[in-house]
């Protein structure tokens, strides 16, 4: 659980509201295995601003909730970059996203050419080139990788539900 390339989790620190952390102008570069909540950068945020990462990883995903630069984003997301592969490495893996596998922050500005594909498994369900589960707004994102799934696949978002929105 929460794993990424570059941390497991960034979030605010308990009691503070005020203090929220940011990682600007990181990268990482490699492989990457795990369960709930992977991300190419950080696995989950909590109200964390991620700007101008970039991730050229390649993941193999055990469970739900992961994406090229962050897997649960509860934050902001920003000017940021994904490449490589998303592939399940078991049935049922589903909130997978080329930027974020669910995201209950904003999504701006991110490209992804992420290929999320089968791989002797199928993703299950909401599988997006941006975001797999989205609940918040996506804006001005691109993504030119392959997606493929069960279930609510789409080249944005796999589903987009409650606040959710998308716009160009």
């Amino acid at each position: 659980k929460r794993v990424g390339g570059i941390a497991g989790c960034a979030m605010r620190a308990i009691g503070y509201s005020d203090m929220k952390p940011a990682l600007k102008d990181v990268s990482f570069q490699g492989e990457i295995k795990g369960a709930e909540r992977v991300g190419g950068i950080v696995g989950e945020t909590d109200e964390a601003t991620i700007d101008s990462a970039v991730a050229d990883v390649n993941i193999i995903a055990m469970d739900g909730r992961v994406g090229g630069i962050v897997g649960f984003n509860d934050g902001r997301i920003a000017n940021s970059r994904s490449k490589g592969t998303i592939v399940p490495g078991e049935s049922d893996v589903n909130n997978v996203g080329g930027i974020a596998g669910e995201s209950e922050g904003d999504v701006q500005m991110c490209v992804s050419t992420m290929d999320l594909v089968r791989y002797g498994y199928e993703f299950d369900e909401d599988v997006g080139g941006i975001v797999g589960d989205n609940n918040s707004d996506v804006d001005s994102c691109t993504n030119n990788g392959n997606i493929s799934g069960g279930d609510s696949v789409g080249g944005i978002a796999g589903s987009s539900f409650y606040r959710g929105t998308i716009k160009s």
